[in-house]
């Protein structure tokens, strides 16, 4: 695995970069047939994404490339003559420092609107609310967890009809997916209503600022097995990165 930048912010570095936009019907070849021509002009791409697009049977590829001296006018004129090609937008560089994607309004995650924390600010505003109130901030931030940890459980048994280690081995790929771990793995006794989940650089823990051990992820966890088990789970955090073990490992119980 290798880590993936946020290519929605591009640094400039003293590069001519532009943004480019293109709509194209969504056959194999197309994507091809655009970049030859994007390579013939030497013109290198830097950062990009392939997306579905709202009208049918067409697709976006969105990128920022540098252009150097090349006239991005005299490109998307050349883009254009492509056949299946059907819009282009383009938007220069206007600043020094950083270069922000002007073409999409938003990030959308099936269907539903997401939003981007970077995780040092986040952990930053858990640690202020441990140093203002204590077991209480504690207690807080953990029941934020449980209950996005509950929320989640009946969103994704829902939406994929998925159960026991199946549906656990989805939302734990879904989490190291979206940055929050690096890797996993886990047990089930579902006889027993039991479980241990490790975690690879959980991100609370491994960005944790003297805050020993994870408050909101063992709330996640607490709230997804909550409504996996039908009642209510206490976990139990044995090993925490943030106190020098290899990972983090929660041991999660229905309460009876």
């Amino acid at each position: 695995m290798h880590k993936l930048p946020l290519w929605r912010v591009v640094e400039l570095k003293n590069r001519k970069l532009v943004e480019f936009s293109i709509l194209m019907e969504d056959v194999p070849g197309m994507l091809a047939k655009v970049s030859n021509v994007i390579a013939q002009e030497g013109i290198n791409i830097i950062y990009g994404v392939h997306h579905e697009s709202d009208e049918p049977n067409a697709t976006w590829w969105c990128f920022f490339a540098d252009f150097g001296d090349i006239d991005p006018d005299e490109v998307a004129s050349k883009i254009a003559k492509v056949e299946g090609v059907k819009k282009i937008a383009f938007t220069p560089a206007a600043g020094k420092h950083l270069f922000f994607d002007t073409h999409h309004s938003s990030i959308e995650f099936f269907k539903e609107r997401a939003v981007l924390f970077r995780a040092n600010w986040l952990i930053g505003i858990f640690s202020e609310i441990y140093k203002r109130w204590g077991t209480g901030g504690r207690v807080f931030i953990y029941y934020l967890g449980f209950e996005g940890g509950k929320e989640a459980y009946e969103v994704w048994r829902k939406r994929l009809d998925l159960k026991g280690k199946d549906l656990i081995q989805v939302s734990l790929d879904l989490i190291q997916s979206l940055g929050w771990i690096t890797g996993y793995s886990f047990s089930l006794d579902l006889e027993n209503e039991m479980a241990i989940i490790k975690l690879e650089k959980n991100f609370e823990c491994a960005l944790s600022k003297n805050m020993e051990g994870s408050h909101f992820i063992r709330g996640v966890l607490a709230g997804f097995f909550t409504g996996m088990f039908g009642s209510e789970c206490s976990v139990d955090e044995r090993r925490c990165i943030s106190k020098g073990d290899p990972y983090c490992e929660f041991l999660v119980r229905a309460i009876k």
